[in-house]
């Protein structure tokens, strides 16, 4: 259930900075694996979701948003899939990205506390 919650959080981060950011566009060869990883999160194959994800960054030379998006799939597939740790990572990058809007800050904090929490990393969550 708490999974399923943070899923959840995760997925609404990523759908709000879709909307945020619509004047950035995403190359063809970025955006295809980008949508097929976002089809795999809607049926809950989070780690056919990762490795589409990885995809779309091999393509290399990502542009800030490209790079930004990229991030925040990976955090949502990661955190379906139970992978607490690269999800935090994702997550962490995609904060330190300038394309994060502020107002999405503190509750990305909030789920990557809750991600440490219940990997029991309790060092990272009180971070």
């Amino acid at each position: 259930m708490r999974i399923s919650l943070i899923s959840f959080l995760a997925a609404g981060l990523l759908i709000g900075s879709s909307v945020t950011f619509a004047a950035d566009t995403l190359r063809p060869e970025v955006g295809t694996p980008l949508q097929e990883a976002q089809a795999a999160l809607k049926a809950k194959n989070y780690r056919e979701a990762l490795a589409d994800v990885d995809a779309a960054e091999k393509v290399g030379s990502l542009t800030a948003y490209e790079s930004y998006i990229v991030n925040r799939m990976r955090a949502a597939a990661a955190t379906g899939a139970g992978q607490s740790s690269v999800a935090i990572k994702a997550y962490e990058t995609a904060l330190a990205s300038p394309q994060m809007p502020a107002a999405e800050k503190l509750q990305t904090y909030d789920v990557i506390a809750k991600l440490a929490y219940g990997a029991r990393n309790y060092s990272k969550a009180a971070e």
